[in-house]
């Protein structure tokens, strides 16, 4: 009899070829089913700053003039319609931004509210200097999306295997001698190896064990970087011959999905920036330091603009313990290996103004940005949220949201690539089963019925899913 106990049992065999097993993220305290919960807990809230919010839906950087410390970068700009950025003029720039007193001189009036204090020897990124007559511009991230915009090749190419080998990460040995001289001709003389900062003390002894787990974690950070980014492309990413804008599965793949450390590299930085706004809610917390402003004439606006940034922090603040930062050059010897990783990570920083395409190096410095603030509130302890430029706030903000993209992203697409593999095996036993025409309609039928069975899945967002 196929009694309710064999139901169950099929369920369950059911549910488990849905779901992937639970893994744990390296350097974290938690695992995959957590971060899943964690960026859906605070998922809504981040339309509301990034989208609707002036303050963080725009960003002033120096975004054509910055010199290229590696290369001549006249020729390596990319020439596609899409790698363009609709920069504001002078009358579209928000009134919150103008009134910031980093980019205007401070008035008597909001000199004490609005003046941020700024430690350069604590910064993990390059920052570009947007009130010293830097030449830079407003752009609004709503209207310039991070999305695929057709730049690839050689010159994306060396960028990347730049940024690992200032690591010494590992890389793929197999390069040709061809490759590698069409890598290195694109380098300034002697500037290969890669030296922005040359020091005597960048080479230090420490002990591998000490540098072992930093040095993950800067490999994880880079890479995590690196296959978020790929992920946006490949959920944003055009579709010339229907001439619209689509999820690419095929594309996501072959960056992403066929890796499992990239897809964990994701979630490990997520955690990074969960665990940065799990300090900035503790120091809301703190009277002494909860009186942070976002410096608009409207006190409405402001008041609004903060609620939405402490709702974030306090969200975060529910799950504490993902990162224990406390263990990360906790000895004297590790802190010695500190300053050279941060230095590399500041080296990395400026890469960003090498790349060709105008958008992706846009969102390529604000999210490096955004990384190396999350590392300047975790590792340095003196680091307050009044200590951040406006810059470091809006980037580690959208960074944020750029990453549980990500994350959301890999849900969506693992999902989508079990339900094409289900579809295909379907109707490959309902070929062998029934002739024509009736094989035709059940095979039409199984994949409509299976693609509404998996959306309405991933619209309950099942946190496990594959």
């Amino acid at each position: 009899m196929f009694g309710i106990s064999k139901l169950l049992i099929i369920w369950h065999a059911l549910w488990a070829y849905l779901l992937i097993p639970n893994k744990e993220v390296a350097l974290t305290e938690v695992d995959t089913d957590a971060i899943y919960g964690m960026q859906s807990r605070v998922r809504s809230l981040f339309p509301v700053m990034t989208e609707q919010s002036d303050y963080f839906s725009n960003y002033k950087l120096n975004l054509y003039r910055a010199e290229c410390p590696l290369w001549d970068n006249d020729n390596a700009m990319c020439s596609s319609q899409g790698c363009a950025v609709d920069t504001l003029g002078e009358n579209e720039v928000p009134n919150i931004w103008k009134q910031l007193s980093e980019f205007e001189q401070p008035s008597k009036k909001n000199e004490k509210e609005c003046n941020w204090e700024h430690d350069s020897k604590l910064d993990y990124c390059y920052l570009d200097e947007v009130s010293s007559g830097q030449e830079c511009v407003y752009v609004s991230l709503v209207g310039n999306p991070e999305r695929f915009t057709g730049y690839s090749g050689d010159h994306t190419a060396t960028i990347w295997r730049t940024i690992y080998e200032q690591n010494c990460f590992v890389i793929d040995d197999d390069e040709s001698s061809q490759e590698k001289s069409k890598r290195d001709s694109f380098y300034k003389p002697g500037m290969y190896p890669f030296q922005l900062t040359p020091k005597e003390d960048d080479i230090i002894s420490v002990s591998p064990s000490i540098a072992c787990q930093e040095k993950r974690m800067l490999n994880k950070i880079i890479s995590g970087f690196h296959a978020s980014i790929s992920s946006h492309i490949c959920e944003n990413y055009y579709d010339a011959e229907r001439n619209r804008w689509t999820r690419n599965l095929e594309c996501w793949l072959a960056k992403v999905g066929n890796y499992p450390e990239r897809i964990e590299n994701i979630f490990f930085n997520y955690a990074l920036l969960h665990q940065a706004f799990v300090k900035i809610a503790d120091q809301l917390e703190d009277m002494e330091y909860n009186n942070n402003t976002f410096c608009p004439d409207n006190l409405a606006i402001d008041a609004r603009t903060k609620l939405a940034f402490d709702n974030l922090a306090f969200q975060s603040q529910q799950d504490r313990k993902v990162i224990m930062s406390s263990k990360l050059f906790s000895d004297e010897e590790s802190q010695r290996f500190k300053e050279t990783f941060r230095r590399h990570f500041h080296d990395i920083s400026r890469i960003m103004d090498c790349v060709g395409c105008d958008k992706c190096r846009l969102w390529g410095k604000l999210q490096m940005t955004g990384y190396g603030t999350a590392l300047k509130l975790l590792l340095e302890s003196e680091t307050h949220l009044s200590d951040l430029r406006p810059s470091e706030i809006v980037a580690l903000v959208n960074t944020f949201d750029r990453i549980a993209h990500s994350v959301q992203s890999s849900f969506w697409f693992q999902l989508r690539r079990r339900a094409d593999l289900s579809v295909k095996f379907l109707q490959y036993v309902i070929a062998l089963s029934f002739k024509a025409p009736m094989r035709e309609i059940l095979s039409f039928f199984t994949e409509q019925l299976w693609y509404i069975f998996y959306a309405i899945l991933y619209i309950c967002n099942v946190p496990r899913l594959i």
